[in-house]
């Protein structure tokens, strides 16, 4: 496994609570002969030419979690496409948790998918109960162009699996982006945020856009969890060999200062994070910047009344152009799957021009390096209209660090010491204390 543990079954809830919004493309040149639409709007294959055997052959397809398709995108961007390209095909949808002894239980059933829709940050499930597989020789026979990829994107999802050889394939990835209220910095006669702004820059505009007003509480910035912040720094917080604690260093350090000193702005101290600064954004209407992951999904939810935009991701100067860590969807063929070369058909299907370019036109982040899969983003989204979208394709995402299987229970610790920081604990202090309480944790759960 490279030497490396992945992220406990638990982190699985976690990850589905921020569950990511992605998308994809294809040239316009090479792909209208080749296309029609549907009733449903779905781009699909005219025909396709079908080699090897086609008898009839149904492909399970488990969803660790229904936040990776929704009902109108799996039957968009899988059912219908397959069997367009291919007939003989029919997909049957699985849905259960993994989470706990879920997958276990469905081990144990018997009743095992050929096909699993998961998370490239937690294949440590799918590892431990032997499901995961080298599907590199299924991509070969399929003739899947991997150079067509993202190179990062095979790069941290093959990380992800913990081999040296690929066990899924990514068909979509997370983005960071940072959300910005127009009205609030016009209210204030403050200029807009552009691209490329550091943290030390968003800090500064987060402390002439934190005022009272009206008997109302205005918020400069919400930087996000502690967590988040450091995974842009790659910054470990288990070590997987060992299984110590190991965030007594000057990078973390470095984190909860930043938070420190945002949250300190008099009058932006809440520490809200989470679904609350995201309804103060959207709702309330007195956050002004929220950076963050994945925002598109609860923006195109917002009411018309809130004139909001983007701008790129806040940036350390030592990882420029670098957002929240990878995390994408994947697909992983089962071991014990008895249609093998099926279940990589469907997977060709997913990750094809057609199907990647009709997903990022409806904001899903395509794994395909493509620039149509970018410059046609979002267009079948009318709430995109005018946006600087762009600004979510200038910060690529980082590499995950190394992760053990006591990361969730670290980060349930992690997370709540900037509040005590805030409040006025020496960082030193308080990442001692953090060494000490992870590690107690560590030694409890063992």
């Amino acid at each position: 496994m490279n030497g490396l543990k992945k992220v406990s079954v638990g982190m699985l809830l976690v990850v589905i609570m921020y569950a990511f919004t992605a998308c994809s493309g294809v040239s316009k040149e090479s792909a209208s002969s080749q296309l029609k639409e549907d009733s449903s709007g779905s781009v699909v294959s005219k025909a396709a030419e079908v080699k090897g055997n086609t008898d009839p052959v149904t492909v399970k397809i488990g969803l660790a979690a229904t936040g990776y398709y929704n009902e109108r995108e799996f039957e968009q961007y899988v059912v219908q496409p397959v069997k367009a390209k291919y007939p003989y095909i029919t997909i049957e949808k699985m849905i259960g948790p993994v989470g706990g002894d879920g997958l276990e239980q469905i081990v144990a059933s018997g009743n095992i998918p050929d096909i699993f829709i998961a998370s490239s940050l937690l294949l440590d499930p799918f590892s431990r109960t032997k499901l995961l597989t080298n599907i590199e020789p299924l991509i070969k026979q399929e003739n899947i162009d991997l150079g067509r990829f993202k190179p990062f994107a095979l790069e941290y999802t093959k990380d992800g699996g913990g081999e040296n050889y690929l066990t899924a394939i990514p068909y979509n990835h997370n983005y960071s982006v940072t959300g910005y209220n127009k009205d609030i910095f016009d209210k204030f006669a403050v200029a807009y945020p552009k691209d490329g702004m550091t943290w030390e820059e968003a800090t500064e505009l987060a402390k002439k856009l934190t005022r009272s007003d009206g008997g109302v509480q205005y918020r400069g910035l919400e930087p996000d969890s502690a967590i988040r912040l450091a995974s842009v720094l790659q910054l470990p917080e288990v070590d997987p060999k060992t299984n110590r604690a190991v965030v007594n260093t000057e990078g973390w350090k470095r984190i909860y200062e930043l938070q420190r000193e945002i949250y300190q702005i008099p009058g932006n101290g809440e520490n809200v994070g989470g679904q609350k600064a995201f309804d103060q954004f959207l709702k309330d209407q007195r956050l002004a910047m929220l950076a963050t992951l994945n925002l598109l999904t609860p923006l195109e939810d917002a009411s018309d009344s809130v004139h909001w935009d983007l701008v790129q991701y806040p940036q350390f100067k030592e990882a420029p152009n670098t957002g929240i860590h990878f995390g994408a969807h994947v697909a992983l063929i089962t071991s014990s799957s008895k249609v093998k070369d099926a279940a990589m058909r469907v997977i060709s299907v997913m990750v094809s021009d057609e199907v990647q370019l009709d997903a990022a036109r409806n904001g899903r982040i395509s794994i395909l390096k493509d620039p149509n899969m970018q410059t046609e983003f979002g267009k079948n989204l009318a709430f995109l209209k005018g946006k600087n979208v762009q600004a979510i394709f200038k910060s690529q995402p980082a590499k995950p660090a190394p992760s053990s299987e006591y990361d969730t229970l670290a980060n349930g610790i992690l997370n709540p010491k900037t509040k005590e920081i805030v409040a006025g604990k020496d960082v030193n202090t308080a990442l001692r204390e953090l060494v000490d309480e992870i590690n107690q944790k560590i030694d409890e759960k063992k």
